[in-house]
C-alpha cells in the first residue's frame, strides 16, 4: 500500500474505484494480521481476514482525509467526485463534499455492523480484543457527523456540544455493537 501511495502521488493523488478498493484490502488485510498475529499468535483465520479488516481501514481514511489531503492524498474514488460533483482542487471549501462524507459515514456503520457478524465467530480474547479496538475509534468517526459531515471542521474546530454528541453517538453504537459481536 506504501507503493501504491507514491505512485499515485504522480498521477494527482486520486484513485479509481477499483484502485481505492485494492489499496482498501492491502491495508485490511495487513490490519487485520497484525491483530490476530498481537492477539493470537498461533490463530490462523485467513479465509475472513480482508473483509474484517475493510471497517479499520476506511475509518482510518476518512478519520484522516484532512490530514490526507494536505498531504495530497484524495481518499475519493475518481468515480465519486464525478457523481458528487466534488471539486478535488478545492476540497475545503466544496458544498459537495458533506453530502459525500455522509454517505461514507453510514457506509462505515453499516461495514461495522456487518463485520460484527464475522467477528461473531472468533474467539473471545479476539472479540474482546477487536471490540475494544472499533469504540476506541468510534468518537472519532462520530465527531464527522456532529459536526453536519463538514470534515475539516471536525478535524481542527471543536465546541462542547458537538463533541458530547459524537460521544453520545459512539456511546449508542458501542452497545449496539457489543450486543451484535460479542452475544
Amino acid at each position: 500500500s506504501i507503493e501504491m501511495d507514491a505512485q499515485r502521488l504522480t498521477r494527482n493523488g486520486i484513485y479509481t474505484s477499483s484502485e481505492i478498493n485494492l489499496y482498501i484490502d492491502k491495508n485490511s488485510k495487513a490490519f487485520f494480521d497484525i491483530m490476530t498475529g498481537f492477539v493470537e499468535p498461533n490463530n490462523l483465520l485467513i479465509r475472513n481476514n480482508i473483509f474484517i479488516g475493510r471497517f479499520a481501514t476506511r475509518l482510518f481514511m476518512l478519520r484522516d482525509f484532512a490530514d490526507d489531503v494536505q498531504l495530497g492524498f484524495i481518499n475519493i474514488a475518481k468515480e465519486d467526485l464525478e457523481l458528487y460533483l466534488i471539486d478535488s482542487f478545492n476540497l475545503p471549501k466544496d458544498n459537495n463534499l458533506k453530502f459525500w462524507v455522509r454517505d461514507e459515514f453510514y457506509k462505515l456503520i453499516k461495514l461495522l455492523f456487518e463485520e460484527a457478524m464475522i467477528v461473531k465467530n472468533f474467539s473471545f480474547k479476539l472479540k474482546i480484543f477487536n471490540y475494544y479496538s472499533q469504540i476506541y475509534y468510534l468518537p472519532r468517526i462520530c465527531r464527522i457527523a456532529a459536526y453536519n459531515y463538514d470534515i475539516f471542521k471536525a478535524k481542527y474546530h471543536r465546541g462542547i456540544k458537538t463533541e458530547v454528541s459524537a460521544y453520545l453517538l459512539a456511546a449508542k453504537l458501542s452497545v449496539k455493537l457489543f450486543i451484535k459481536e460479542i452475544f
